[in-house]
C-alpha cells in the first residue's frame, strides 16, 4: 500500500489521511487494522475483497464504505496477483475538522448522522455499501481527491482551507447520494436506529433548552442507564458529548454570521454559565470564542 500524503495539521490539531492503494503483489499486506478516526473508502476500479471482523465481502468499483472508529476489518484483491485491477482511494479525517467551516448546523447534522449511521449496525450491515456511485459521480470524487493530494504536496498559502473545503464539498455530495441512494437496504425500523435518530432529532429541535438525563429518558421511554450504554455503544459518544458537539456546532455558525455578542450566543445554544461554555469552547475548537471570531474575520479580508 503505497500511501501518497498524510495528517497536515487543522487549526484545531484535527489530521486529514489521503492515500490510494492499488494493491501491487509485492506491496500491500491483508492484515486486520482499525482506525481512531473516520475512514471512506472509494473503489476507483477493479474489484476484491472487504473482510469486517469475520465475515468477508466482495467489493467492485464505484462502491463506498464509511468505516466507523474502531473497526477492524481490511480490503484486499481477490488473489495476491490483483488479476482483477482492484484499486481503492481512502480519506481519513476527524468529524472535527469540519466545526467552524461556515457550514449551516442543518448541513453539519446531516453529515455527522450519515458517518454514524454505519455505528448504528452490528455483524454484516457493517459490511454493506453505504452509496454506489455512477462512473461520471467517481470520476467527480477521484478528481476532488486528487485536488486535494495536490494541495498537500504543494502545501501553499492557505492550502489547509482548501483542504477543508474541499472535503466539506466531497462530506455534502456524499451526503446528497446517500439520502438519494434507493438500493440502501438497511433495516430502517431498526431498534437502536430509531431510538438513537429519536436522541439526535430531539437534540436538534431543543438544543437551547436545559436539556437533563432525565427529560430524555422520559422523552424516549427508557431507563436513563440502559439509555446511556445504548448511545455509548452505537455512536462512541456519550449523550452529553453529542449534544456540546450539536450546540458548539450552532454556536460557531452564529459566530460568523451574526454581530452578537459572545455571551447572547452562549445562552442561545444553551450555556446559561458562560465560563464553562468557554471551557466546552476550547475543548472543541482549540481556541476561545472570541479567538475563533478574530481568525474567521481575518480569512475574509
Amino acid at each position: 500500500m503505497k500511501e501518497v500524503k498524510s495528517l497536515p495539521v487543522f487549526e484545531n490539531g484535527a489530521p486529514l489521511r489521503l492515500y490510494q492503494c492499488d494493491f501491487l503483489s509485492d506491496g500491500w499486506k491483508d492484515t486486520m487494522h482499525s482506525h481512531e478516526n473516520i475512514e471512506i473508502a472509494i473503489v476507483l476500479r477493479g474489484a476484491g475483497i472487504h473482510k469486517i471482523d469475520k465475515a468477508v465481502y466482495q467489493v467492485k468499483a464505484g462502491e463506498v464504505y464509511i468505516i466507523n472508529t474502531d473497526s477492524k476489518h481490511y480490503f484486499s484483491p481477490s488473489d495476491t496477483e490483483n488479476t482483477q485491477g482492484l484499486s481503492i482511494f481512502y480519506i481519513g479525517f476527524y468529524p472535527e475538522v469540519l466545526y467552524g467551516s461556515g457550514l449551516e448546523p442543518d448541513i453539519l447534522g446531516d453529515i455527522r448522522n450519515m458517518l454514524l449511521y454505519k455505528s448504528f449496525f452490528e455483524n454484516e450491515d457493517k459490511c454493506a455499501v453505504d452509496i454506489m456511485l455512477k462512473d461520471d459521480e467517481l470520476k467527480e470524487f477521484y478528481a476532488l481527491f486528487r485536488d486535494m493530494q495536490q494541495e498537500l504536496e504543494q502545501k501553499k498559502k492557505g492550502y489547509q482551507d482548501v483542504l477543508k473545503l474541499d472535503l466539506s464539498k466531497l462530506l455534502i455530495k456524499l451526503c446528497r447520494y446517500f439520502s438519494e441512494d434507493n438500493r440502501r437496504q438497511f433495516p430502517l425500523n431498526d431498534y437502536k436506529v430509531s431510538l438513537i435518530k429519536k436522541v439526535i432529532d430531539y437534540f436538534n429541535e431543543n438544543y437551547p433548552e436545559n436539556l437533563t438525563l432525565d427529560s430524555l429518558s422520559d422523552y424516549v421511554s427508557l431507563s436513563k442507564r440502559h439509555l446511556t450504554r445504548v448511545f455509548r455503544e452505537n455512536t462512541g459518544l456519550s449523550i452529553l458529548e453529542y449534544l456540546q458537539k450539536i450546540r458548539i456546532d450552532k454556536a460557531c455558525y452564529l459566530l460568523v454570521t451574526t454581530n452578537k455578542k459572545v455571551t447572547e450566543i452562549a445562552a442561545m445554544v444553551g450555556y446559561t454559565d458562560y465560563r464553562y461554555f468557554s471551557v466546552v469552547f476550547r475543548k472543541y475548537m482549540g481556541m476561545t470564542a472570541k479567538e475563533y471570531v478574530k481568525q474567521q474575520k481575518g480569512k475574509l479580508r
